[in-house]
């Protein structure tokens, strides 16, 4: 039931096994069908969002690529919803309601859907992609799916002592590192290429 105030985003190739984790096992298994919501970017582009009321987990899966304009006032809003304390609940036909904010945010994508990951809000895991293709290995990892195992994990994680635990306090990893550099200031891009990844001289002029 404790909420984070950080959005973990997932971001690699087809068949890495992103959802199968997230989705197949910790959805259905560990937290639940009706204490999560998978989807779409729906909620976050149009008022109403009922869909999120009372939820543990909120997975966006694939959310689309969007203008810069609309990214922003998706942006705006989900960074808002990561870390308050609450959150406007708008059914259709009713009025707006301010509810305890339960969400922790899950973000899945195959490509750059987030335009603006700095900071601390988005913690954005190195996505191995050893397994892609191995039917075999996703086979056997599907079929230990299963009420008794999502229990027993349930189990594992309330053992686990959280007392000192910083959601916002996370290692820097590979895939962060990428996502600064692919925004960065057409300046330092250009030095980026012509002189740091050939291992060249900047000389002073």
């Amino acid at each position: 039931g404790n909420r984070n105030n950080s959005a973990l985003y997932l971001k690699g190739p087809q068949g890495a096994g992103k959802s199968s984790i997230v989705d197949d096992f910790i959805r259905h298994y560990v937290i639940g069908l009706d204490l999560c919501y998978q989807g779409g970017s729906a909620p976050l582009k149009n008022n109403f969002n009922s869909e999120l009321s009372g939820k543990l987990m909120v997975l966006f899966e694939e959310l689309e690529n969007m203008g810069k304009a609309e990214w922003m006032a998706v942006s705006c809003k989900l960074k808002r919803q990561i870390t308050s304390k609450t959150i406007q609940i708008e059914r259709k036909g009713k009025d707006v309601r301010d509810e305890t904010n339960l969400n922790n945010y899950i973000l899945l994508s195959n490509n750059d859907c987030i335009q603006d990951d700095e900071g601390r809000r988005y913690f954005i895991l190195d996505i191995s992609t050893k397994y892609v293709g191995n039917k075999d290995y996703f086979k056997k990892l599907h079929s230990c799916f299963n009420d008794a195992v999502g229990q027993a994990f349930y189990s594992y994680l309330l053992e686990i002592d959280i007392k000192d635990y910083d959601p916002q306090s996370y290692p820097m990893t590979q895939s962060k590192l990428d996502s600064f550099s692919k925004r960065l200031d057409n300046v330092f891009l250009f030095i980026k290429n012509e002189f740091i990844l050939k291992k060249l001289p900047i000389n002073k002029i």
